[in-house]
């Protein structure tokens, strides 16, 4: 595919497919490395934590420069206890994998991750977000329409979305849903919905603006999916914004006498 024409498809539609972007090794390191996470995550720590709309916030917030573990709305049953094993109640793990461990950094920070985003358009891209996405087997939560560019005084900023699928994503266990065109137009919610069904490998890149959503996943197979956020290194970042890393957003590709990473791991 030809630079010219993959730049020209995301400009129009606000977002692209890649196939086979990512090999099914790299697929199942990163797969087998979130089970650790899972492994060694105590629910009840998240759950006194996490207990009230306050409390979740500011587990949430104050996750920028950690890995942890999150869990889906409809984890819990009416005694506030776990329904199912802990490895089927988390929706999703954050924020700072691709720099707290060896192996998401070395999925994350790719030179053709990096090669990708500059063809689209993206001038000195860095990473600030990264996210695993469970989407469990009959509890897998709805994901409503929404963009990834935050807000600060009613100004969006630049924001770029990889997501990586780690196993099929269909219809059928809660795909992605995209308004092509929306990030342009000027009423995106009138615009025709589309699913986006791919395979494990393959990367879906979005506009900051394009909306998109995901139905619930009430079957049983899962969709676990891996998301990295990019923004330009010239735009300046918000003072407030819906996610506010403590670290700041780091190149893509390492320097080349940057100290080892495994310093970051678990």
């Amino acid at each position: 595919m030809r630079t010219e024409t993959l730049k020209t498809r995301y400009d129009r539609d606000g977002f692209v497919v890649i196939p086979g972007f990512k090999s099914r090794e790299a697929v199942a390191e990163l797969r087998a490395r979130a089970m650790t996470f899972v492994e060694a995550f105590d629910p009840d720590e998240a759950i006194s934590v996490a207990s009230s709309a306050e409390g979740a916030q500011a587990y949430f917030k104050a996750s920028g420069d950690k890995i942890r573990c999150f869990l889906e709305d409809d984890a819990f049953d009416e005694r506030g206890r776990l329904r199912r094993p802990k490895e089927r109640s988390i929706a999703k793990i954050g924020q700072a994998m691709h720099v707290r461990d060896r192996v998401f950094e070395r999925f994350s920070r790719d030179p053709g991750i990096h090669e990708l985003i500059v063809e689209l358009g993206i001038e000195q891209p860095l990473l600030y977000q990264s996210m695993y996405i469970f989407k469990q087997p009959q509890i897998g939560s709805a994901v409503r329409w929404h963009h990834d560019a935050p807000y600060a005084d009613d100004r969006p900023i630049p924001v770029t979305t990889l997501w990586f699928a780690l196993e099929c994503a269909d219809r059928g266990n809660g795909c992605l849903s995209v308004r092509r065109g929306g990030h342009v137009a000027q009423r995106p919610d009138t615009l025709t919905s589309e699913f986006v069904e791919v395979n494990p490998g393959a990367v879906v890149v979005m506009h900051g603006l394009l909306p998109h959503s995901s139905a619930p996943n009430r079957s049983e197979r899962s969709r676990d999916a891996y998301t990295l956020h990019v923004v330009g290194a010239r735009e300046p970042w918000p003072p407030r914004s819906w996610y506010d890393p403590v670290a700041p957003p780091c190149p893509i590709v390492p320097p080349a006498k940057a100290t080892p990473s495994e310093r970051f791991a678990r």
